[in-house]
């Protein structure tokens, strides 16, 4: 079997990083970067509920940022972490023309200044968000999350029977993503189709297949940062969020498989 836990199928396993230490966070961000990030390329950092002492209402907060500033990135979104429910960035390689809007830095972002799907250069990446069902802008219990982890190896190995390549696996605070390398054009509908039939074929009604993360801009975690929905509290606390397990070989599923 294709899991999480287990020590099989080439794939590296990463440590949680460890909230007493800001070096840490910094690092695990990073790593999240480096990962999808490729030489090159320019992505989107975004906060979108940012509250901190002085503000009557929390702010959208964001920045443009190529590779060879993922450091900086990094630092930001740690900073941002605890400010907000969660820090973001856009997971496929948007136009280069994109950093000229807030270049290597953070801002209060305006609405034209967010991220399009126009503005995305392809698809790099299909993004599974398996997540429990369970009142809006709340945390995940932890059999809630338990729940989402068993969903999560039923869609792995049913994946990787039809020929998926091994995904990146990750732990989004509340619930559990599945990251498989692909190569579409933007306009591509294909992920949409994807998501609509996992869904269908594993949705429950205590855990669902999120069917709205397949646009072109989608944004994803910065995996390292803390998921804060509503008040933490002992039976739904905050979590961070981190990087399960890398694949050693990481490989694209051709279009055909897709």
């Amino acid at each position: 079997m294709i899991v999480a836990n287990s020590h099989q199928n080439n794939h590296t396993f990463v440590a949680p990083v460890e909230s007493s230490q800001v070096s840490r966070v910094v690092s695990e961000c990073l790593q999240t970067l480096r990962l999808f990030i490729e030489p090159g390329q320019v992505t989107q950092l975004i906060a979108l509920d940012v509250t901190e002492p002085g503000l009557r209402v929390p702010q959208c907060v964001g920045g443009y940022f190529d590779y060879d500033h993922l450091d900086l990135m990094a630092r930001e979104a740690a900073d941002l972490s605890g400010s907000t429910s969660a820090v973001y960035f856009t997971l496929n390689p948007l136009m280069p023309e994109a950093l000229a809007r807030c270049q290597n830095r953070i801002q209060r972002l305006r609405p034209n200044q967010a991220a399009s799907d126009r503005d995305v250069q392809q698809r790099r990446w299909l993004m599974i968000d398996i997540d429990p069902s369970r009142l809006a802008g709340i945390s995940a219990t932890d059999s809630e999350k338990a729940s989402a982890f068993e969903l999560l190896e039923q869609i792995q190995v049913y994946l990787c029977s039809l020929g998926f390549g091994e995904p990146i696996i990750a732990d989004s605070g509340n619930g559990y993503h599945l990251y498989y390398r692909i190569d579409l054009p933007t306009g591509d509908t294909l992920p949409h189709r994807i998501l609509q039939a996992l869904s269908t074929q594993f949705s429950t009604s205590h855990v669902t297949i999120d069917t709205s993360v397949a646009s072109a801009a989608q944004l994803t975690k910065v995996f390292g940062t803390l998921a804060a929905k509503g008040d933490s509290t002992d039976e739904r606390p905050h979590r961070f969020s981190r990087i399960m397990s890398i694949p050693t070989a990481a490989s694209r599923t051709p279009r055909g498989i897709l």
